[in-house]
């Protein structure tokens, strides 16, 4: 049994997660305890249920977990697509697959795509699920750190999803 604290009262007990067969259920315990802690901004706490239930944050179309690989050095928008160069990130553009993953797996409970299908293009859907993942984020941040909720991955957008995978390094 793993127990954390977050909050001065409250603890969560892994043991205490359940999850429905295939981890979709929008009633998950364990993905609603991991939404409100992310709501809240509590990053490490929310990571550490997807450690202990890795299976809910994978989709089986995506070759991502919802932190593999997570380090996003690329800034994207609509438009952007994977091996091409982008004006806006002054570069060729890798990692719009890569984000495409994490978002749908992060909303996985939720939606069936969140950010549509594993294409390498930054579309419409992309952007959607941007905004859906720039407003989850933003919860327990203050309100002048808070995210432009505008579905573009720039700096501050793309530090705060580094954050999110990987709370020690940041």
């Amino acid at each position: 049994m793993m127990v954390y604290r977050y909050g001065e009262d409250k603890t969560f007990n892994t043991d205490e997660c359940s999850v429905s067969s295939g981890g979709t259920s929008t009633g998950t315990t364990a993905y609603a305890r991991f939404r409100n802690l992310v709501e809240m901004g509590k990053y490490e706490e929310a990571y550490k249920i997807v450690e202990r239930f890795p299976a809910m944050f994978k989709s089986e179309n995506s070759p991502y977990n919802i932190c593999d690989n997570a380090l996003f050095v690329d800034f994207m928008k609509t438009k952007d697509k994977d091996g091409l160069y982008s004006s806006y990130n002054k570069g060729v553009v890798t990692e719009v697959s890569k984000l495409q993953g994490f978002v749908n797996n992060l909303f996985k409970a939720e939606y069936f795509e969140a950010s549509g299908p594993i294409d390498g293009i930054f579309g419409p859907l992309t952007e959607i699920g941007v905004k859906r993942l720039q407003s989850v984020l933003n919860g327990g941040r203050q309100e002048e750190s808070k995210l432009l909720v505008d579905g573009i991955v720039g700096p501050n957008t793309r530090s705060a999803i580094n954050n999110f995978c990987l709370p020690d390094n940041f």
